[in-house]
């Protein structure tokens, strides 16, 4: 680890009281200040500073725009922007039901049913990767639900998962 000096220490303080998080930090070190560090490392100073960082909560990705796509192609899904998800705009499917299984499927962190305003059930998962998978019915492979439905999906799956800790 760097020698970590007065004028690092105070930087670090005043970035966690601006709202920074741990990442953030940790690339203003290496810009700023031309200190590399890893990110434990940032954590070891943050906590050894006895500054509270706010981390935001890692939150479900958004979910495909087409219901078949598979896990690999969720890396083209846009990144996290840190803001709240919208509530479903008037008009949205509100009659679409989200549930999380008690027991995630294999190579899944968590996992569960949605069944979409149309009556329609699908089976979804979210790997260690943060990547959300949406599989079709297997009595209707070629099913594509609503915008609205999707929306919808997206944002009761976000409520759900942040009530229960993820």
């Amino acid at each position: 680890m760097p020698e970590i000096t007065e004028d690092i220490r105070e930087k670090v303080r005043q970035w966690a009281g601006e709202g920074c998080g741990l990442s953030e930090i940790q690339a203003r070190l290496k810009s700023e200040c031309a200190t590399t560090m890893t990110y434990m490392d940032v954590r070891f100073l943050v906590l050894d500073l006895g500054v509270d960082v706010r981390e935001q909560r890692a939150s479900a990705p958004a979910a495909p725009e087409r219901a078949s796509e598979s896990a690999e192609d969720a890396d083209d899904l846009p990144a996290e922007t840190g803001l709240p998800e919208p509530d479903p705009l008037p008009g949205e499917s509100a009659g679409v039901s989200v549930d999380i299984s008690p027991v995630a499927q294999p190579g899944s962190l968590i996992s569960g049913s949605v069944r979409f305003g149309d009556g329609v059930t699908a089976n979804w998962s979210l790997d260690q990767f943060g990547r959300l998978a949406l599989a079709p019915p297997r009595d209707r492979p070629d099913y594509r639900p609503s915008e609205s439905d999707i929306r919808a999906f997206q944002v009761e799956l976000r409520r759900l998962m942040e009530t229960r800790g993820f």
